[in-house]
């Protein structure tokens, strides 16, 4: 046993001149961890605002890995101490303080580690609640018709129709709105919960899927030349509010490349998460 703890613990005495010096590090990975979590959780607010150039995002994944980095270092520093008190408090000169380093050293590991992580989860909890402001921020497209998802097998997607017709007027929505018909290749139907559609495709051959804003031109929620199945799918579009609808050009391609097999814009909204 005093062999195996010998070996186990020579991350300790070779690191640490002395054995407290142990917590500085699992003070500091928390402080990290926080920090990390902090600053991912600014860079989501100024995304969700607009406030912050998307060039600058990369910054956001150094925060990701400060917090990764927490969450292996904290434990891998509590079972050092662990090791380290239970080696000098057993070894030949048996060093009575040796027993409050293990006992004390991962306690503390552990109380940081899982305070650390509740304050993450409820601070993530109430950040996912916050609105996005996707959908304010982007104009409705000026000249192209505007597709509207179908709400059961007879009806069209009312609140949609509501939002148009509340910034356009409703003779200027009515002349601008469309529905896909029941033999189209591509039919758009709400799902569960809003934010959350039906893809019904039906094109005979592979193909793939791009969702971008309309105007703007920015690629949703990662779908980029994404693979779209024969039948339906369910897609969620994260960007933006329940009720906060803004214009989404699907594009359908073949999977082998070349010119699209299908363009519209259809007035959806995000899913509020």
């Amino acid at each position: 046993m005093r062999v195996l703890l010998r070996a186990l613990a020579w991350p300790f005495r070779a690191c640490f001149s002395a054995r407290w010096v142990a917590f500085v590090p699992i003070v500091a990975l928390t402080f990290m961890g926080l920090a990390g979590f902090a600053f991912c959780g600014a860079m989501d607010l100024m995304w969700r605002y607009g406030l912050w150039p998307w060039p600058l995002a990369v910054l956001g994944y150094v925060g990701y890995a400060a917090f990764l980095l927490f969450l292996v270092g904290v434990p891998f520093f509590g079972l050092l101490m662990l090791v380290g008190g239970l080696w000098s408090a057993t070894g030949s000169r048996g060093h009575a303080g040796g027993w409050a380093v293990a006992i004390l050293g991962p306690l503390a590991a552990a109380v940081l580690w899982f305070g650390c992580n509740i304050t993450v989860v409820i601070a993530a909890l109430i950040l996912s609640r916050l609105p996005d402001g996707f959908g304010k921020r982007q104009p409705l497209p000026e000249t192209m018709p505007l597709y509207v998802a179908a709400e059961g097998p007879d009806g069209l997607d009312s609140q949609a129709e509501t939002f148009l017709a509340d910034r356009l007027g409703p003779e200027a929505a009515a002349a601008r709105l469309r529905f896909d018909a029941p033999g189209d290749s591509l039919r758009v139907s709400l799902s569960q919960s809003p934010g959350i559609y039906l893809f019904d495709a039906h094109f005979g051959r592979p193909v793939t899927l791009t969702l971008t804003s309309d105007p703007g031109g920015r690629v949703l929620s990662g779908w980029d030349g994404k693979p779209l199945p024969e039948g339906t799918t369910e897609l969620t579009l994260y960007e933006g509010d329940w009720g906060d609808y803004y214009g989404v050009r699907v594009t359908i391609r073949p999977a082998e490349g070349g010119d699209p097999l299908l363009q519209r814009t259809y007035l959806l909204d995000g899913w509020m998460h």
